[in-house]
């Protein structure tokens, strides 16, 4: 059974607007999820693997990292030195 997307899309917006969020996309959770797969610290590589992506190139444009992601990344390093 092939998934009607515009269909789906429909849905959603609808949805969406009557739950009272701000508008967004399906592809939008996509992100949130690869997001928040990386802030629990989940490897890259199983980001790369959920997403079904062939390249790390393609899933490094849905893990965005958090600036205090980054101070905790150079924190650990500080305390190995």
């Amino acid at each position: 059974m092939r998934l009607d997307t515009s269909k789906l899309q429909k849905d959603f917006k609808s949805a969406i607007k009557k739950a009272g969020l701000k508008p967004c996309r399906v592809h939008d959770l996509r992100h949130t999820f690869a997001n928040q797969l990386v802030l629990c610290g989940d490897e890259l590589r199983d980001v790369k693997e959920l997403l079904g992506h062939s390249s790390f190139a393609t899933t490094l444009k849905y893990a965005h990292l958090t600036k205090s992601r980054l101070k905790e990344a150079i924190n650990k390093l500080e305390n190995i030195l």
